[in-house]
């Protein structure tokens, strides 16, 4: 289950309580999301400045709503806090086309100039979207952060099946080790023991058993590397397999031996 993500919700105050108010009444709600803004900052030492940027420190995503005020300037450094940390960002226009008092234009020169440089900052960085009504804008915010949710749900299973995939392959290549180990010691098992029945009987030539036993080696050559290769048979299973072949061989020998007595 996903922990809940901090939400940053950024904006200039006189002009848009009625939106942050209606964000604030559908996000409260919402699960998986923990709303942060400055209605929540209360009594504490520090400059606004400074508590806004250290809540913004705090949080996943960073919302800004843009009107018609750049204000203090606290809404633009909030948003540049969050960037540097990397956090995702959800930014809203107020759509030009909505009427709205004077009171809440700036006029004074400079900040008007840069509340547009504002603006064109965030339309260089993020697909922006306009609203007509608080409402709609609270709508809409909900979406955008139920669509970023599922995306990382999606991204963290896709994490965890890779995960369960590489620790597979992991014990895949060790069991494949193991099983490589063991056919090394069978074959050398049975070639030593093989060399010992050659030294211990003179009445058969290395050349003539060896002819003799080829095909039997061939095929437990063979049947060694499938287990090894297979992932599926495990080392006390090759063992024994290897063990019960060595004994067919030997017993072959042994037959070959009295044979040519």
């Amino acid at each position: 289950m996903l922990l809940a993500l901090k939400a940053f919700l950024s904006s200039t105050w006189i002009d848009l309580q009625l939106e942050r108010e209606a964000i604030r009444n559908v996000l409260t709600r919402m699960e998986g999301i923990m709303l942060v803004g400055m209605e929540d900052f209360g009594s504490r030492d520090g400059t606004p400045r400074r508590v806004s940027l250290m809540e913004v420190g705090k949080c996943d995503i960073y919302i800004g709503i843009i009107a018609h005020r750049y204000g203090s300037g606290i809404t633009h450094k909030e948003y540049i806090h969050a960037r540097n940390r990397g956090m995702y960002c959800l930014i809203y226009f107020k759509d030009n086309t909505v009427p709205i008092p004077p009171s809440f234009v700036d006029t004074d020169l400079d900040k008007v100039q840069k509340l547009e440089a504002f603006k064109e900052e965030l339309r260089r960085s993020h697909v922006v979207s306009t609203y007509l009504t608080p409402e709609k804008l609270a709508a809409s915010i909900q979406t955008d952060l139920h669509n970023l949710m599922a995306r990382q749900m999606q991204e963290e299973n896709a994490s965890a099946n890779k995960i369960a995939t590489e620790a597979q392959h992991v014990q895949s290549v060790r069991q494949s080790s193991e099983e490589i180990a063991a056919v090394l010691m069978a074959e050398q098992w049975l070639g030593l023991r093989i060399m010992s029945q050659l030294r211990s009987e003179s009445g058969l030539t290395a050349i003539e058993l060896g002819n003799r036993l080829q095909a039997d080696l061939e095929l437990i050559a063979a049947l060694l590397a499938r287990l090894a290769q297979s992932g599926i048979v495990g080392v006390q299973r090759s063992s024994f397999v290897c063990a019960a072949k060595g004994l067919e061989i030997l017993s072959n020998i042994e037959r070959t031996l009295a044979t040519n007595k």
